[in-house]
């Protein structure tokens, strides 16, 4: 089922094969993390697995009664005002097409927006784009069932970690905000 915010999509397309909501959730970013994608390359079947141990550590996860979540920021679906319905078709077909590969239920979260929304004039951040807390605050407040969550047990991992070769540091700062754990998906994913 995908629900509709202002600026974020949230799908749960596995909810009758398994998703459980818990107090222990692991949290990923998709592009750069889970799966290697390409900014310029649009379509349902542009990507792939960036580890190959994803499977079978998101299965262990699952199985450890960890819910897994992606929290992706896609600022292609806001620039893409002409095409949008095709930007929100291609991100929505990549991530529905990896959950099938992992074989594991996902509730996924996308913010929409670009960096900065707002009224003609104003420059207001986007509450729920990385780094800012509110994909995960949705979460917490209106999908989990209401079940607190164990922050000593959850955690996030992602690739923006403001490292010289990162493209920001959305990710790390997204976890601090939130106060998870953070890891990097070279270290996570490592055999």
């Amino acid at each position: 089922m995908v629900y509709m915010f202002p600026l974020v999509l949230c799908f749960d397309n596995l909810q009758d094969d398994g998703l459980q909501d818990s107090s222990k959730i692991a949290a990923f970013d998709f592009d750069g993390c889970l799966a290697k994608t390409a900014v310029n390359i649009t379509g349902p079947n542009a990507w792939s697995l960036m580890y190959p141990v994803i499977p079978d550590k998101l299965q262990s996860l699952y199985n450890n009664g960890y819910k897994l979540v992606i929290f992706t920021n896609e600022s292609n679906i806001e620039r893409w005002k002409n095409q949008r319905q095709k930007a929100v078709d291609s991100k929505i077909g990549r991530l529905n097409q990896f959950i099938e590969k992992v074989k594991v239920p996902i509730q996924v979260f996308i913010a929409c927006g670009t960096g900065k929304s707002g009224k003609a004039g104003t420059k207001e951040a986007d509450p729920f784009r990385k780094p800012k807390p509110g994909m995960w605050q949705l979460m917490e407040k209106h999908f989990n069932s209401g079940i607190t969550i164990d922050m000593n047990q959850s955690f996030y991992v992602g690739d923006a970690a403001g490292r010289k070769k990162d493209h920001s540091d959305a990710d790390i700062k997204f976890a601090e905000a939130n106060g998870l754990k953070f890891h990097l998906p070279e270290d996570f994913f490592a055999a």
